[in-house]
């Protein structure tokens, strides 16, 4: 209910990107992996994902994580259950570059190719995501642009005399394109 004057990453366009990535790739039957239904950031990212997907004839198969944070060892118990049982999906979007690198070390022991088999994308782009033994691929928050956007937003508001207007400003992410996302092969 408090409005706040704000700069931050549209979350649901991410969600969009990501499930319009994979369609281009050719990939149809997809897992969501990691939405926690009391945070509003996987709420975005998820129903944006789903939106796409839908719009597209995309299966999805959304995985909810049980546990309070979305960390690497969250990813890796989600995973883990995920590959316990034969599937069918081709890709994986997780809801963050942590539960993506859980998810990939589960694959890895489970015997799955990435991106042979799984295409595995994140979000975030935290630093570990570029190391040359992992290459995840990933959706990048733009934090200089929003910085940038900040500031001048910080400037306009010392600058107006209005106290009574609120400026909510979304900043789109950009896909970066590494190694965990192939064609679909099937």
């Amino acid at each position: 209910g408090t409005r706040v004057n704000s700069v931050s990453t549209d979350n649901f366009v991410g969600g969009r990107i990501a499930a319009e990535y994979f369609y281009r790739l050719g990939h149809r039957d997809v897992v969501y992996l990691g939405l926690r239904r009391g945070s509003v950031t996987h709420t975005l990212r998820h129903g944006g994902f789903l939106t796409a997907a839908r719009e597209l004839g995309m299966t999805v198969t959304t995985v909810e994580n049980p546990g309070p944070s979305s960390s690497i060892s969250s990813g890796y118990l989600m995973a883990r259950q995920l590959f316990s049982a034969p599937f069918s999906q081709t890709a994986l979007f997780a809801v963050s570059d942590a539960v993506a690198l859980g998810t990939m070390q589960a694959a890895d022991e489970a015997g799955i190719a990435i991106p042979e088999r799984l295409s595995i994308l994140g979000f975030d782009d935290i630093e570990y995501a570029a190391l040359p033994n992992i290459r995840l691929s990933t959706l990048a928050r733009n934090t200089s642009l929003m910085g940038r956007a900040s500031v001048r937003l910080l400037l306009e508001l010392i600058d107006s005399d209005s106290r009574d207007e609120y400026t909510g400003k979304l900043i789109t992410p950009t896909l970066v394109e590494r190694a965990t996302c192939a064609p679909c092969s099937r």
